[in-house]
């Protein structure tokens, strides 16, 4: 999926302007659920508004279009098109529907106290009609004509089932679950904050068993003249899928690799970045070949590496300034740091 700046661009929508109070009429300081960033929980740093009208901090939005593509991790609008549509984006549901659990739907409200108070009734008219849905509306103070008990403060929720909690987790992100809920995730994300996509435990992968070694050579690679470089040499034999990789039972084709990095300080650092993430079998898993199109072979998992010395980015080669960043970004992504 394209993650560069012109799709990030293209993601946002216009400015959300605010809505004052009529003339001579008092305000009532409503909290407004565009006060903070979703993903931080922070006071909003350069705010940007996707289409879909959900906000985020700049660095935020980044950081999640880098790891999840140009969706908006609320509600997972996208701005591809579908075939058949091609003047329009699209949009992908997710249904959950937790046993034993009633649904709830949360609004937040922020005007003024008159026209509040109609949205508000608005809302409530509408949605009694719907025998298992429940209203919560999130407010600093009390407005007129509505009890305490209607009013439902942010975070009294759980963000996957989004009902109340049960054994309440929260990460060190502060991101909060019910616990149920969040070994559910980790079993099938592993462990990584559903909202922010923080790693707060080891990842494990799914690679075959192998071997990885290295040699240094005294040639420089293009755009490293000042050193040597690394010669990374993986190899994973073939053998028979277990119950962690896709078709169990049956069996796959081992690989061998080759990469290179320059011999330098953050060359070497990210060689002991790339052996802890081997040994945390995150380097390779078992599925389809992105070269070849042929099933239940040993392929990449998505930690860019260079297997080539020369061509550039284009052929998986050097010169690549940018490299040696990019991919402890990828490793630190798996909580490889």
């Amino acid at each position: 999926m394209n993650t560069d700046s012109n799709s990030f661009a293209t993601f946002l929508g216009t400015p959300n302007h605010s809505c004052s109070a009529d003339s001579g009429q008092a305000v009532i300081p409503l909290k407004i659920r565009g006060d903070t960033c979703s993903i931080c929980l922070s006071d909003f740093t350069n705010k940007k508004q996707l289409k879909c009208k959900h906000a985020f901090c700049s660095e935020c939005l980044q950081s999640a279009v880098k790891a999840c593509g140009p969706i908006c991790p609320i509600c997972n609008r996208n701005p591809s098109s579908l075939p058949g549509f091609p003047n329009c984006g699209h949009i992908c549901i997710t249904y959950h529907i937790p046993s034993g659990k009633q649904t709830k739907l949360i609004f937040t409200v922020g005007t003024s106290r008159t026209t509040g108070r109609k949205i508000i009734q608005s809302l409530v008219s509408t949605m009694e009609e719907l025998s298992d849905t429940h209203i919560f509306l999130t407010t600093k103070r009390r407005i007129r004509g509505f009890s305490r008990s209607e009013f439902r403060i942010r975070g009294d929720t759980c963000s996957i089932c989004l009902s109340d909690f049960t054994n309440k987790k929260q990460l060190k992100c502060k991101h909060a679950f019910c616990s149920e809920c969040l070994q559910s995730a980790v079993k099938a994300c592993g462990p990584i904050c559903p909202i922010c996509k923080d790693v707060f435990g080891v990842m494990v992968g799914n690679q075959p068993d192998g071997t990885m070694t290295f040699s240094r050579n005294p040639s420089s690679l293009p755009g490293f003249p000042n050193c040597g470089h690394i010669c990374i040499t993986y190899h994973i034999p073939s053998g028979k899928q277990t119950e962690n990789h896709p078709k169990p039972g049956q069996y796959y084709g081992g690989a061998i690799r080759i990469a290179y990095l320059p011999d330098n300080k953050e060359g070497n650092e990210v060689l002991l970045l790339l052996k802890k993430a081997f040994d945390q079998k995150l380097i390779f898993t078992v599925g389809t070949s992105r070269t070849s199109g042929m099933d239940n072979m040993v392929t990449w998992n998505d930690i860019n590496h260079k297997t080539s010395m020369t061509g550039g980015p284009e052929c998986y080669g050097y010169p690549d300034e940018k490299y040696l960043s990019r991919v402890k970004e990828e490793l630190k992504a798996k909580g490889i740091q």
